[in-house]
């Protein structure tokens, strides 16, 4: 058997770690002549480590094995397993590093003793799977008697833990997400709810009640007395110790539940500063809600625990016989309750409960408690679903990308039970790049033809004039047919989002300031030199390459920002061969818009009303100035306002875009300044507004070759076609 471990750096860094920690280790030595460290690790992070010693048995090289409350599943199981891995040799006994040792005494080679601990490992997970807890009628354990298994230098009296469950069947529920606000804890079955947990996090009461929509705070997350806010659905479940008029947060939370709150309705963040035990309590209820209002077990098997520790958290321990419960349960609730609270007890004695991860913690005190409510066959019809984004789409439904082992049906009648009518849009995916599409809420404001649209735009896959596309009926589709889609689960979702998403008036006045800058820098460098040339060509001082190196200036700056934009989004920015040549169909009007003033090019009226005070310029120079013109506002400003607004696409009904309509606005500004550059004297008002009206019309129907055609090939094809028929016209027209 091969040993295939981390080496390198990794090691020699832990082992010092461990020794300034002044934790537990032992050297072995092995009959093939190899060296070992044997590495306790205690509290907050306690590990069991078997590290080879390289370079003569000096510097610790490789982890050959580990075992840790990570691997164990938890920390009770990992006390649970460890003991049953290395139980004790001589009673009283307090070198748990030595127990290792004796272990492993018969092994030859680290080969052999790794071989050893993995059976090791393997038996004794076996063995605690075992053992069973009938709760409410198990059988009261004692939680205060010493099992000898130590973990750290100067240890507390280790603690035996009430004998766990057959959890075999029962998944794990909870996961931590990061996102762009950090990390939070979910839940399968509440994907609607995520906790944020931050220690000694506190919001001041004034703060709370302003707070965003969808708020729900914890014991001590929020100053002030406990509230709730119906209208802007804000929750602050916080008590008092030793407070009469409040109960404790997890009964809060339960009462909240109870009395019809629908957790699904709406996305919602639940704050915590701590993980007590009334908080975990309080968490598991809220991520259990779909769970306490439909199953009438479950809510009997947690009601005594929540009523109990809400007493004893609020009044204290000494009152517990006000839950008025019969002796017997009041003591085997007391036991399970001190049972989820060991790890807590633990860690605070050890003066650790301040380093815990929050989230790491919650999550394994909600498996626990898991495990003393459930049994496997409460989740026999809990399908393993894997959600890999979600955005809110139109009327507060919402559009899931998610994957699962069963078929996109059983998947959508569960996600139906967990986000209820606010299941929308359905992304079902069958292969790493092969999604289906469901629309599930037919009360949608738009269809799937919108979103078949976008996602063709955003989508590098997707080639123009190709069929492999985005396609199906207006209620379930799916991704490219040949090689699937180059998209990943959030960039679908976000496109779905945008399809949906109509724009209101101050986003498409946002967008103005960037597209103008994005105009301004390019434009400034080739203008410049113009009006440079301009007023160097008064002394005689500028050659007649002035304009056509403005020209080529402009053209390579609008083409480089191009390139580097369109080369991730190809059909954003119409880097693609056109879909169709519908857009021929524009001509006329564009060649109307040209003669008015519109092109960059001389011959048009504008030009003539002035001739004697324009200065011409080459017939290279017009088309090179028609490139850059095209590259920058159809190409790059459209593109880059279509990436936050809609815009037509091919084959769809006529109609102007937002981002058409801001583009040819810019375009029109630029084209004023270029008329003003290349002018020589006095300029008629007639010759500004025909420019200004010639340009708006140009750059309109440009812009919307450009969307329907999903190319900048037509834009471009289009100003060279209206700039030569200037040209060749200029001595006929008039």
């Amino acid at each position: 058997m091969n040993i295939v471990k981390e080496t390198s750096i990794g090691p020699p860094i832990r082992f010092l770690r461990h020794f300034t920690d002044h934790q537990r280790l032992h050297r072995v030595k092995f009959g093939s002549g190899e060296r070992a460290l044997v590495l306790i690790a205690g509290m907050p992070v306690p590990s069991v480590k078997l590290v080879r010693l390289g370079f003569g048995g000096i510097i610790p090289w490789q982890t050959v094995w580990e075992y840790s409350p990570m691997r164990a599943g938890g920390f009770s199981d990992y006390l649970h397993r460890v003991k049953a891995m290395f139980s004790p040799a001589m009673e009283g006994s307090d070198d748990s590093s030595q127990h290792v040792c004796d272990a492993l005494l018969g092994c030859r080679s680290i080969q052999e003793a790794r071989k050893l601990l993995l059976e090791r490992e393997r038996l004794a997970n076996s063995s605690t799977a075992e053992l069973v807890i009938d709760f409410p009628n198990c059988e009261l354990k004692s939680i205060t008697k010493n099992d000898d298994w130590k973990i750290g230098p100067d240890p507390t009296p280790a603690v035996s833990f009430p004998k766990k469950p057959n959890v075999e069947g029962i998944p794990n529920r909870y996961q931590i997400r990061s996102e762009a606000e950090g990390k939070v804890l979910t839940c399968v079955e509440a994907p609607t709810v995520k906790l944020r947990a931050e220690q000694g996090l506190t919001i001041s009461a004034k703060q709370a009640r302003k707070y965003r929509a969808g708020t729900i705070f914890l014991d001590g997350a929020a100053q002030g007395d406990p509230f709730v806010d119906v209208q802007r659905e804000i929750f602050n479940l916080n008590h008092h110790q030793g407070c009469i008029r409040s109960t404790a947060t997890c009964e809060q939370a339960i009462v909240l539940i109870r009395k019809g709150l629908d957790l699904r309705k709406r996305d919602w963040i639940v704050l915590a500063s701590d993980a007590d035990l009334d908080t975990v309590l309080a968490v598991w209820v809220l991520f259990n809600h779909f769970r306490l209002n439909e199953n009438l077990e479950a809510r009997a098997k947690i009601m005594p625990l929540l009523r109990l520790q809400g007493i004893m958290d609020t009044h204290g321990i000494d009152l517990q016989d006000v839950s008025a419960f019969p002796p017997d349960l009041r003591r085997l609730t007391s036991a399970t309750l001190k049972q989820l609270q060991q790890q807590e007890h633990v860690l605070k004695s050890y003066g650790r409960w301040e380093e815990i991860d929050l989230l790491e913690y919650f999550g394994d005190r909600l498996r626990a408690v898991d495990e003393l409510i459930y049994s496997p066959e409460n989740f026999e019809r809990l399908h393993e679903v894997d959600e890999l984004a979600r955005a809110q789409i139109a009327n507060g439904s919402v559009a899931v990308a998610c994957r699962s082992d069963r078929t996109i049906e059983e998947t959508e009648r569960q996600l139906q039970k967990f986000y209820g009518r606010r299941l929308g849009i359905l992304v079902f995916q069958n292969a790493p790049a092969d999604y289906r599409v469901h629309q599930i809420d037919r009360n949608l404001p738009a269809t799937l033809e919108q979103a078949y649209g976008r996602l063709n735009l955003l989508d590098p896959v997707v080639r123009g004039g190709s069929e492999n596309r985005w396609a199906g009926s207006t209620e379930s589709g799916g991704s490219p047919r040949k090689g699937g889609t180059g998209l990943t689960p959030a960039q679908i979702i976000e496109a779905i989002r945008e399809a949906f998403w109509k724009p209101a008036f101050v986003d498409v006045v946002s967008a103005i300031p960037r597209a103008a800058f994005l105009a301004l820098a390019s434009l400034l460098p080739g203008i410049a030199l113009i009006f440079a040339g301009n007023l160097l060509k008064n002394r005689g001082f500028t050659p007649p390459e002035t304009i056509f190196l403005a020209s080529v200036v402009l053209t390579m700056t609008a083409a480089v920002l191009f390139w580097f934009k369109a080369r991730r989004v190809p059909g954003l920015y119409g880097l693609r061969t056109p879909t169709s040549f519908g857009w021929l169909t524009a001509l006329p009007v564009a060649f109307i818009g040209a003669a008015i003033g519109g092109a960059w090019a001389p011959g048009s009226l504008a030009y003539r009303l002035g001739v004697g005070n324009m200065y011409e310029f080459t017939t290279a120079a017009a088309f090179v100035l028609v490139l850059g013109a095209e590259l920058l506002f159809r190409g790059v400003i459209l593109g880059d306002l279509a990436a936050r607004l809609p815009i037509q696409k091919s084959g769809g009904p006529w109609w102007g875009s937002w981002p058409t309509l801001i583009a040819s606005a810019l375009y029109a500004a630029a084209t004023l300044a270029l008329f003003l550059g290349l002018s020589n004297g006095p300029i008629q008002i007639t010759q500004l507004l025909l420019t200004t009206a010639g340009a708006l019309i140009l750059g309109i129907v440009s812009g919307v070759a450009r969307e329907r055609s999903e190319s900048i090939l037509p834009s471009v094809l289009l100003h060279w076609l209206c700039s030569a028929a200037l040209l060749l016209s200029r001595n006929l027209l008039f």
